[in-house]
């Protein structure tokens, strides 16, 4: 599956910062303005699908700003904001500026400009991008949530954690293997985001049984050689018959 990483340390040292600004705002519709110039380190990893696009972005101190031309070349997606180190302030317009740090996430509409600024030596942030349509049956649940936070509850969580497994594992997936697994995504963030009834029971049928299941396996290979392992133990540990 299509991966691709944007590093500043592989550009030449000499071009170092312009070249990899030239990038980012090709491929990321991002402006990058460094803190410091001869510090300044920046990596984002980047797993990209017909329906979802992940992400993976280590930054030391900088300002990205989406401006009004770039953010028309985004397209109609939503992306959430996952802070795992370090933090960032968001403002994008029609909102407010709020801090994002972990435990939080934050909704961002593609098309909207704005500037984030990243804070300290390093930050890191994972981010899944979603078509806006897939989530439409939250109607006024995720209008609310747009350019602002919300805390990283356990459904959230759930939704990170899988998330962030498809795109570790993305590029050793078949096109369909990973398809399937982006309609689990889809389905999480439906959960989370608290969709309608019929849409919430679906996405509870597919998402949420292939995201316990995949707890379940892990868990297994994790305890495989300990003798406590045992159908009893497993379904007493994931509270299930």
């Amino acid at each position: 599956m299509p991966i691709v990483s944007l590093r500043a340390s592989d550009f030449d040292a000499t071009t170092r910062v312009a070249a990899f600004q030239d990038a980012v705002s090709a491929i990321c519709k991002l402006d990058i303005v460094p803190d410091h110039l001869d510090r300044f380190t920046s990596e984002t990893v980047i797993g990209v699908l017909p329906t979802l696009v992940t992400g993976i972005g280590i930054h030391s101190a900088c300002r990205a700003e989406r401006t009004t031309g770039l953010a028309a070349e985004t397209g109609d997606n939503l992306m959430i904001h996952i802070p795992v180190a370090g933090g960032f302030s968001m403002h994008q317009h029609g909102g407010v500026a709020v801090d994002c740090a972990p435990g939080i996430i934050y909704v961002d509409p593609n098309e909207v400009p704005g500037r984030a600024r990243f804070h300290g030596a390093r930050s890191e942030v994972f981010y899944v991008s979603l078509p806006r349509g897939v989530l439409a049956s939250c109607g006024s649940r995720l209008d609310r949530m747009l350019r602002g936070t919300a805390p990283l509850t356990p459904q959230w969580r759930l939704f990170s954690r899988y998330a962030r497994a498809l795109h570790d594992e993305m590029a050793g997936l078949s096109t369909d293997e990973a398809l399937r697994c982006a309609v689990h995504v889809q389905d999480l963030a439906l959960l989370a985001l608290g969709a309608d009834r019929d849409s919430a029971e679906q996405a509870r049928g597919r998402g949420g049984r292939a995201a316990r299941l995949a707890a379940i396996k892990s868990d297994i290979e994790t305890h495989l050689t300990e003798p406590c392992l045992s159908v009893e133990w497993i379904t007493s540990r994931h509270r299930i018959s």
